[in-house]
């Protein structure tokens, strides 16, 4: 066998060896939290109610939160504020890193948001013109569990040590 037929034979063999093991790698189940997550709720100021919706998305190693406000003029929900980032689970524990964020323009008729969002990376003067108007750190992590279509996320929001105070505990609904 000549020089030339044998590489070809290596180089064949090595690509089909690294084209099982990619397409073994490929089969593996997501992990039980991948998909798209969200819930509704209302928030009182005052004397205006405002219905809210968070949409929470969540691959092996990334998120993205969204988070909107109903337009009662257009009965649908507006995008508001965006945070996108990096992701890591730990038996019942996601660490989450925010690299990125945004928040809606406003229409400068009528002051509502147009649910157009610019995001800006970790770093950036926007990224941190917004992150200094929002109550939330780059790192965190929060306390989950997924029962068939409803994952509980637990946030210890005020630092007490535990989830027994209005708002730290949250119920998504598969989407």
């Amino acid at each position: 066998m000549n020089s030339k037929i044998r590489s070809a034979s290596v180089i064949l063999c090595l690509f089909a060896i690294i084209s099982l093991f990619n397409s073994c790698k490929k089969n593996e189940p997501d992990p039980y939290y991948v998909g798209t997550w969200a819930t509704e709720d209302s928030i009182t100021d005052g004397d205006q109610t405002i219905q809210v919706r968070d949409e929470m998305t969540f691959t092996k190693d990334s998120f993205t939160d969204m988070f909107q406000l109903y337009d009662e003029t257009t009965s649908r929900f507006i995008d508001y504020l965006e945070l996108k980032g990096a992701l890591s689970v730990s038996g019942s524990i996601m660490n989450l890193t925010i690299n990125e964020l945004g928040i809606s323009s406003f229409d400068p008729i009528t002051g509502n948001p147009t649910g157009v969002i610019t995001l800006y990376e970790s770093g950036t003067s926007g990224f941190e013109s917004i992150f200094g108007q929002i109550n939330q750190p780059r790192n965190f992590s929060l306390d989950f569990g997924v029962s068939g279509n409803i994952m509980s996320i637990k946030s210890d929001n005020n630092g007490d040590g535990d989830y027994n105070d209005e708002g730290e505990i949250t119920q998504y609904t598969k989407q």
